[in-house]
């Protein structure tokens, strides 16, 4: 379980971060070992906890973690004992949960704890992949590769989910200034207008009607205090979701995937992401039930991972890798046709950091698509709400005029 915490360390430095622990005494018991007097201990589980994770999730920045794996590869790979590794770069992360998880590994390694499990005690900070892949690299004697790796892992990753963002940024931008325009016509200028209407006792159409309403209830704190506790629930949910494999959510991502368009890009960028940390924990050693388990846990969606573990057990049966790939219906032929390729000579980590190579450029030209088509679509979305809203008022203005005469 995932602990969030506060407390003070001995010199009066205030800190704060997340931990797992069998127990709310056992999270405890470890940072009263680090010196560091405890406030609070809330389960991520709890209101408290909640809101600390996404704290915590905000000021989480990848760039930091990928710098940590580069700069502790290259330390490493100079014969810097691991301890002396931790120091230095403690010294480099400044302040912030990252910097705390630091200093809780720090003080595991020094009491004789493997980095690996050290890591692992801040699942928020370090995934499963990393965990297994540092093991790995300890048992082999290669961590500073395994580092290395990483790093590049992560600044892939981060890369692929700028790009994506970036390609979504003007059609949300497009949607925000469009939501705004037309929530400020309701607000300020429809009030007006009925006030004028209901004087002259211009009957009015259905349309004009509603945005009036509208327009008043925009007045109100009720809609807005609505539609802010809407927003919550809805972020918590999509959070829940991710890791979920309630019926709910399995609904929810199968809808998503059949999407027009934005689905199979969902998918790309799953398999992308998948083939990418299997290849790297294979590359790195790992075996591949282990590796196949823990690229499932990064896995988001239920659809992927529920198939991904039915890969794993079908492996653990004796199974040939290529195989329950196939049987699963979530891969496509290039996919496939490329792992039996790398089966068959031995060389299946060079050919999924391939495939994840080949999808990420995929995604990036679904993406070019995505946006090519949303852009119109936007812009006549926006010119008929203005309409409305614009045919709503003239229309009665018509009929006054009319009355007047």
């Amino acid at each position: 379980m995932v602990f969030y915490y506060t407390g003070w360390e001995t010199g009066g430095k205030r800190v704060g971060g997340s931990i797992e622990a069998g127990s709310r005494d056992a999270a405890v018991r470890h940072l009263r070992s680090r010196a560091v007097f405890v406030t609070a201990v809330e389960p991520a589980t709890t209101v408290r906890g909640a809101w600390a994770s996404v704290s915590a999730a905000m000021r989480r920045s990848p760039a930091a973690r990928a710098a940590f794996f580069r700069s502790f590869a290259v330390l490493i790979g100079a014969g810097i004992p691991v301890r002396r590794a931790l120091d230095t770069l403690i010294r480099q992360s400044g302040a912030g949960p990252f910097s705390e998880a630091l200093h809780s590994i720090a003080a595991d390694v020094e009491n004789g704890t493997a980095l690996s499990k050290a890591m692992g005690r801040h699942p928020h900070d370090f995934s499963h992949v990393a965990v297994a892949m540092v093991e790995a690299g300890e048992i082999g004697g290669s961590l500073d590769e395994t580092l290395r790796v990483l790093a590049d892992m992560e600044e892939r990753d981060r890369s692929l989910r700028k790009r994506i963002g970036a390609a979504l940024a003007y059609p949300g931008v497009v949607t925000l200034a469009a939501g705004g325009l037309v929530l400020f016509l309701l607000a300020n200028t429809m009030p007006a207008f009925a006030t004028m209407f209901a004087q002259m006792h211009v009957p009015l159409p259905l349309t004009t009607r509603v945005l009036i309403r509208a327009g008043a209830e925009l007045h109100a704190p009720a809609p807005w205090a609505a539609l802010g506790a809407a927003a919550v629930i809805i972020f918590f949910a999509m959070r829940r979701f991710k890791s979920s494999d309630s019926f709910w959510a399995a609904s929810v991502d199968r809808i998503r995937l059949r999407l027009p368009i934005a689905g199979p890009m969902i998918a790309k960028a799953t398999v992308a992401r998948f083939a990418r940390t299997l290849g790297s924990l294979l590359h790195a050693g790992v075996d591949v039930v282990g590796a196949l388990e823990a690229s499932a846990a990064v896995v988001e969606g239920f659809v992927y991972r529920s198939g991904l573990r039915a890969i794993n057990e079908a492996l653990g049966r004796g199974e040939t890798l290529v195989s329950p790939f196939e049987a699963s219906g979530l891969f496509d032929a290039t996919f496939l046709q490329l792992l039996r390729a790398g089966e068959e000579s031995g060389t299946v980590d060079a050919m999924l950091l391939r495939l994840a190579l080949y999808y990420e450029l995929d995604v990036e030209t679904a993406l070019s698509a995505l946006t090519t088509i949303l852009e119109p679509l936007l812009i006549c979305a926006l010119g008929a709400a203005i309409g409305t809203i614009v045919a709503s008022i003239i229309i009665p203005l018509y009929s006054m005029i009319g009355n007047i005469q």
